[in-house]
């Protein structure tokens, strides 16, 4: 069971135009039959988050409750989040980053919020 588990699994490294990030909020992912929910304190995390990893993102929906994320990946992993009781309506529930900076972002309250890099100077330049 547990070699046909690692053969489902990729090896990745870090490379591409975004970067997803999850933070304040609460969440769930599936991946093999198995899951891991942020609110049960029984589940194992490590498996969960080892099949997820290497997964490419294919789309971003709406959740199954009020202000919650849905994301899918190619090889049947899904992730939920929703905002937490123990953190703030602004708090940031998960951002997008873009390789040259910019980033969007969803709070626990349902806003998108986007920041736009800002050019920066060079040493050389005043």
């Amino acid at each position: 069971m547990r070699v046909q588990r690692n053969l489902k699994r990729r090896r990745v490294f870090v490379v591409g135009d975004w970067h997803l990030f999850i933070q304040y909020c609460d969440c769930k992912i599936s991946v093999s039959g198995n899951s891991l929910d942020s609110q049960n304190a029984s589940s194992s995390p490590d498996e969960c988050l080892l099949d997820l990893d290497g997964q490419r993102l294919v789309s971003v929906g709406n959740g199954s409750s009020a202000n919650s994320w849905k994301f899918q990946f190619d090889l049947g992993g899904i992730l939920e989040v929703w905002p937490s009781a123990t953190y703030e309506p602004s708090d940031d529930m998960w951002s997008l980053s873009a390789w040259n900076g910019d980033i969007a972002a969803m709070r626990s309250d349902g806003a998108a919020v986007f920041e736009k890099s800002t050019p920066s100077m060079s040493a050389g330049n005043s």
